[in-house]
């Protein structure tokens, strides 16, 4: 026989190596607590654990993600007619139109987890820019507007692509910006309706 540990030739019923001193395993029980593992013999296949399984009566049913929680507790919101909306805008030239931005803008703010949009410099800013600030709106908005439905894991849509040509578009026909307005406030009347149904807050 050989040693374990030097790999020596003893004699056989030695109980210690003639080299290196180490005492020899006489049985196979001695064998396996000596941690002795031949080369020639594959090492021993571990069972693999069974799977964990709750206790009885363990309640193991999934709750929803974070991500299906409300961005703001308690925020409250109001659903605007948008046939009204249009005819106080013309009635009065545009100056509801501003109003009707600023508002919009308040409540996609309300919604949003970023610290955007800000109405009042936006409303500022598309003044003072002739309209040019709105074009980039047309776009900003509707796509806070996707980042709350994404959230709330509603269908999305393509709206700040069509809100953004009608925008351009406005400028060789005015009236545009009023349908861009008219999408904006669709989505978010649709917003509030379905927040109100996952009953995250009360319409007052």
């Amino acid at each position: 026989m050989n040693c374990h540990y030097c790999g020596a030739r003893v004699r056989e019923g030695a109980k210690f190596c003639t080299r290196c001193g180490a005492p020899l395993p006489r049985s196979p029980e001695d064998l396996a607590s000596s941690g002795y593992q031949s080369v020639l013999r594959p090492p021993p296949v571990v069972e693999a654990e069974a799977p964990y399984t709750p206790p009885p009566g363990w309640r193991t049913e999934s709750y929803p993600p974070a991500t299906m929680f409300p961005p703001l507790f308690g925020v409250s919101g109001q659903e605007r007619s948008i046939g009204w909306a249009l005819l106080l805008t013309l009635i009065t030239c545009g100056a509801y139109g501003v109003i009707w931005l600023y508002k919009m803008g308040r409540d996609i703010r309300r919604l949003s987890p970023e610290d955007e949009p800000h109405p009042i410099v936006d409303v500022l800013l598309t003044l003072a820019t002739c309209g040019v600030w709105g074009v980039y709106l047309g776009y900003k908005y509707p796509s806070l507007i996707n980042g709350v439905k994404r959230r709330l894991r509603l269908p999305t849509s393509e709206l700040p692509v069509i809100c953004l040509l009608l925008a351009l578009f406005s400028y060789g026909f005015p009236p545009l910006v009023l349908v861009a307005m008219a999408l904006v406030q669709n989505e978010l009347n649709k917003l509030w309706q379905a927040l109100r149904r996952q009953g995250f807050w009360e319409q007052r």
